[in-house]
């Protein structure tokens, strides 16, 4: 027998009033900061999305303060890292993807 899935995941449309009310009105203020950050991150993932081309970066601080950055573009294809732009203190890379690279090609 088949295992079925469901994803249970809240969108972010109807997790935002909830969130909106804890940030102004928790009963605790770790609470509030929490609400509050997630909204922050929200935002920054919304702002993300605006990138030329179908791009969306979003980054998120855990808790043992490493920073993730997740790159994804909206052609659907897998992202590669087609260079690594390091220069001394930091650190870069540039992301393609196959379609990207074929467009530029046929240009």
């Amino acid at each position: 027998m088949a295992v079925k899935t469901i994803d249970l995941t809240p969108t972010w449309g109807a997790l935002l009033p909830a969130l909106v009310e804890v940030a102004a009105n928790g009963e605790t203020a770790e609470g509030k900061k929490v609400a509050m950050e997630e909204l922050e991150r929200m935002a920054s993932i919304s702002d993300a999305q605006k990138l030329p081309h179908g791009w969306a970066v979003s980054m998120v601080v855990d808790d043992d303060k490493h920073l993730s950055i997740y790159v994804r573009n909206a052609d659907g294809i897998p992202v590669e890292i087609d260079e690594d732009l390091d220069s001394g203190d930091e650190v870069g890379f540039r992301f393609t993807t196959e379609k990207i690279e074929g467009d530029y090609i046929d240009s």
